[in-house]
């Protein structure tokens, strides 16, 4: 799809005027979505690792409306929540970026498999996070130690995830810069990416409180809370 060179709006192929700012279209350009690594940073960490969902779907849409290729962001993105499906999905959204980056003459650092392997890791620590505190079978109550170890393991999954998509997006942030007559946009802060943050507090709070509280555990009503 080409893009207006004056606002970044997307434009239709042989028109004259850009439909978002009336700039003419004797040239357009294709753009580049670099996100920053602080922020991917930061906004794991605050949504308790479901900013994941969000980047998932972000980063399919950059792909789409970069190459024009068919894509399902938000389809793609939920396809994380289906059992071993899900699994596929990640190794065919590394591969794909590995693929453009293929074709600029970059290679990419990060293997499709290999983060298959993380997050099927990850999947794992989650079902037993929410065995000990209860969150799958309903216990009314559960230890301090599990809940400890529950904690312990939510930190590893978040440091997990972490290591994955920041190389992930450091070679998605080289490729956009590596592109030649290509503007680049910054991806702003979106409305999505609040929400699971706020989502992610109520989350963090219910770890905070599992571990403090042991009327909290009595009351069973921890343990929903997971990254994953």
């Amino acid at each position: 799809m080409p893009y207006c060179i004056n606002c970044g709006a997307g434009v239709e192929v042989g028109g004259n005027f850009c439909g978002s700012c009336g700039n003419g279209l004797g040239q357009t350009a294709r753009l580049g979505y670099p996100i920053s690594l602080n922020r991917i940073l930061f906004l794991t960490i605050v949504s308790f690792g479901l900013y994941l969902f969000y980047w998932f779907y972000l980063t399919w849409r950059h792909y789409r409306d970069h190459t024009g290729n068919e894509a399902y962001p938000i389809w793609h993105a939920l396809t994380l929540l289906i059992p071993i499906y899900g699994l596929f999905r990640i190794h065919a959204h590394v591969r794909s970026y590995n693929e453009l980056m293929s074709k600029s003459g970059l290679l990419g650092s990060i293997d499709p498999m290999w983060v298959v392997a993380v997050f099927l890791i990850t999947n794992i620590l989650g079902i037993v996070a929410n065995i000990l505190t209860g969150g799958l079978f309903g216990t009314d109550d559960y230890t301090f130690v599990a809940a400890v170890s529950a904690a312990i393991l939510f930190a590893v999954s978040l440091a997990l995830y972490l290591r994955v998509l920041l190389p992930i997006q450091s070679d998605l942030n080289r490729y956009w810069e590596s592109l030649a007559n290509v503007q680049i946009v910054p991806s702003k802060v979106r409305v999505g990416e609040v929400v699971f943050s706020i989502i992610g507090l109520f989350a963090w709070m219910d770890t905070i409180w599992g571990l403090l509280s042991e009327s909290y555990r009595a009351a069973g009503t921890a343990g929903a809370a997971t990254p994953f």
